[in-house]
């Protein structure tokens, strides 16, 4: 024997399987950045903008999208990184309920403001404003005909 026994054993088996998959693009994509629809890929994103204290535009307005989440997970580091990037929290606790926290996502808006960093057209933070946002303008392109 080599000395790794059987639990080393299994555990290089599961590495090289696990590189495997992961090379044939059988894992999850953590390339995806904020906007992928897995919760790992934009939680790789979020830690990643903490990481390189990234001020641009639109890892700002993602990172305060992010504030409006449903998964307390990615609010709570997108609030963490928020004060790593900017050294503020405008008063967002992301445990808090669903009005402080729309009250504090709508100071983080005002900053963003503010600070130059804003865009034209709103984010779409979730699933439903993106189903909302379709319905509108297919709406508005049948009522034009």
């Amino acid at each position: 024997m080599n000395g790794l026994g059987t639990t080393g054993r299994w555990r290089g088996a599961s590495a090289a399987v696990l590189a495997m998959l992961m090379s044939v693009g059988c894992g999850p994509r953590l390339d995806s950045g904020f906007d992928s629809p897995e919760s790992g890929a934009r939680i790789y994103a979020i830690t990643q903008a903490a990481e390189q204290r990234d001020r641009s535009a639109p890892t700002m307005r993602h990172l305060v999208a992010i504030l409006d989440s449903d998964d307390p997970a990615e609010r709570m580091l997108a609030i963490r990184a928020l004060e790593q990037i900017t050294g503020k929290t405008h008063g967002y606790q992301y445990y808090d309920d669903a009005l402080n926290r729309a009250e504090a996502v709508d100071r983080w808006l005002v900053w963003l403001g503010a600070e130059g960093l804003t865009e034209t057209e709103p984010m779409l933070h979730n699933a439903e404003d993106q189903a909302q946002a379709t319905t509108d303008v297919q709406g508005d392109a049948t009522s034009t005909r």
